[in-house]
This record gives C-alpha cells, structure tokens and sequence, in this order.
C-alpha cells in the first residue's frame, strides 16, 4: 500500500528564502507537510464507477502503451504522455520524445512485457502541485526485449515502474513514469 503521501511530489515552500531572516520555510514546511499527511486525500481509493475510470479502461490504456512502443510509432507513443508529464522525476514530455526517438531508431525489434500488475484510482489529489479529482497508480514488473539495428545482438531490460495516470481532455495520459532497470543483459 502507498504511503498517504504519495502524491505529494514538488511542493514548493511558501515563503522566499531571506539569508538576513531565519529561514522560516524550514521549520513551516515540515509542519505543513505533516499536518496535510494527516488529511486523507490521495490514500481515498475509488469505486471505479464513482471515479469515471475502470480497471479495464487502464488495461485497454496499457496495451495501447505497449502496442505503440513494439511498433515504435514515436508520434502514438508519446500522445500518450500529458504535456506536463514527468519521467524519473527529471525528465520533461521534449527529453522524453527524444529518448524514446533514440531508442526507437536504435532498435530493429522490441517486445514489451508486463507482470504482477496492479491497479489503485485515487479521488482528490495532489500531484506536481495541482488538483485533480482522480489519479490512477499503477505499478507493475516490466521486461523489454531489444534488438539492435546496428549489431543484431539482443538486449533484456527489467525492473519495476510506475505509472500515475491522470484524464486530460476527455483520455487517460501519462502524468509520471518512473522505472528502474534492475537487470540488463
């Protein structure tokens, strides 16, 4: 189970750091962190009906993700990402579009696979510093299987990752990816 600070991701003090004045952000920051831990918002899953997203619109989602990332159908696959989305909490939606163009272009042939997929729609949270009514977690142990344009060899990536995935216009788009390759052969 997430911790009920999941969502809780850039908060940005308040206040401006004067160095003449005692860093007040420092001591009100934690406090303000505390007490919105004690608030339920982001630990309140949902009845999928209540938050107008299924179990089965997130799997339908996912395979979409994974459909355009065999393919490597760079336009398809980064429609899928929202223009404020995140990646290993560094990456903007321009470096991710060029990463995956690298990678893409580096591959002859990928397969994507997913397992111990699991699922939790949230009601009223807060992510990157906005509101939204519901977000979507999900958290699965991925494996790719690459093989180079170049060489012919083949390449094993695996790890686990998480996607939070938010509605935008009407869609379901990817708002934070965060991997992590644990084997690479």
């Amino acid at each position: 189970m997430l911790p009920p600070a999941f969502f809780l991701v850039n908060l940005v003090p308040l206040c401006y750091y004067d160095p003449m004045r005692l860093p007040i952000h420092r001591i009100f920051l934690p406090l303000f962190v505390l007490l919105f831990l004690s608030v339920p918002l982001s630990s309140q899953t949902l009845d999928p009906q209540t938050a107008g997203v299924t179990e089965e619109e997130v799997r339908q989602f996912l395979e979409h993700y994974k459909n355009r990332y065999t393919r490597k159908d760079i336009d398809g696959f980064v429609s899928l990402f929202s223009s404020k989305s995140v990646q290993n909490e560094r990456d903007g939606f321009d470096d991710i579009k060029k990463i995956y163009s690298d990678f893409f272009h580096q591959s002859r042939e990928l397969r994507y696979h997913l397992e111990d997929m699991r699922i939790k729609i949230y009601k009223e949270v807060l992510v990157f510093g906005l509101f939204y009514e519901s977000a979507i977690s999900v958290e699965a142990h991925y494996k790719v299987d690459q093989i180079l344009k170049k060489t012919g060899k083949k390449r094993v990536w695996e790890g686990d990752v998480r996607w939070i995935l938010i509605r935008e216009n009407g869609a379901l788009r990817i708002l934070s990816l965060d991997f992590k390759h644990q084997k690479s052969r």
